[in-house]
Parts: C-alpha cells; structure tokens; sequence
C-alpha cells in the first residue's frame, strides 16, 4: 500500500513550519542562532541539521527582492565582502548590475548557502 499522501502531508507540515520559523524571525530581527533554536524546537530537527539548513540568507534575500520591487526598484547591484572566503562564481557578478526579473544563473545575492553577498538598488535617473 502507497502512502505518498500521507508522506507528502508531513513533508508540506514540516516545510511551512521551517519557513514560518524562519520567516518570523527575519521579520523580528532575530539573530540566526536563535532562529536555528526555533526550528528545533518547532520541528524537532537536529541543531546540526538546523545549522546546515541556515536559511536566513535566502529568506533576507528574498525579502530584499521584494521590498525594492514594491520601491518600484527593478534592478540591483551585485555586492560581494571583497575578502578571500568569497566563491569565484560571485566575484565573478561583484559590480555588476541585473535585473531582479532576469537575475543571475547563482541566483539572488545572498541566497547559496553561507553567502554574503548582498544586492543593492540601482534607482533608474529618468
């Protein structure tokens, strides 16, 4: 007997409540240790798992996305830490500008875990 709905239902329970966690506490200016503490207490991972999870960046990033697209900012600047822990794939992008609608192969700064890479608003000069 398949039970890929059943399966498939903790799977989406699971995932919501990894997101709310993370989401909520982006929102409240939670620090990301803290946010990994929620989602072991929320969902009953591992703090290690957690830790590897880390996905306040993506959720910053995504954040950052929408709040310039509601600014009415289209495009960004792609913003690395200019140091030596920065992937070659991203200094590759540093300086450049992209559209948020066509952004990169890598994605959104700051989306690859660990990343640091940040997006900053080009203003269009009409």
């Amino acid at each position: 007997m398949l039970r890929i709905p059943a399966i498939s239902a903790r799977f989406e329970m699971s995932f919501s409540s990894r997101w709310k966690a993370s989401y909520q506490g982006v929102k409240n200016g939670t620090s990301p240790k803290e946010i990994r503490d929620e989602l072991v207490k929320r969902t009953g991972m591992s703090e290690k798992r957690a830790k590897y999870m880390d996905q306040t960046g993506s959720i910053l990033s995504q954040m950052t996305a929408e709040r310039h697209k509601a600014m009415g900012v289209s495009k960004f600047n792609w913003s690395t830490s200019n140091d030596e822990k920065v992937r070659d794939s991203h200094n590759k992008l540093e300086g450049q500008v992209f559209e948020y609608a066509n952004s990169p192969a890598v994605g959104l700064p700051g989306t690859d875990y660990n990343c640091r890479c940040t997006a900053n608003p080009v203003f269009d000069d009409d």
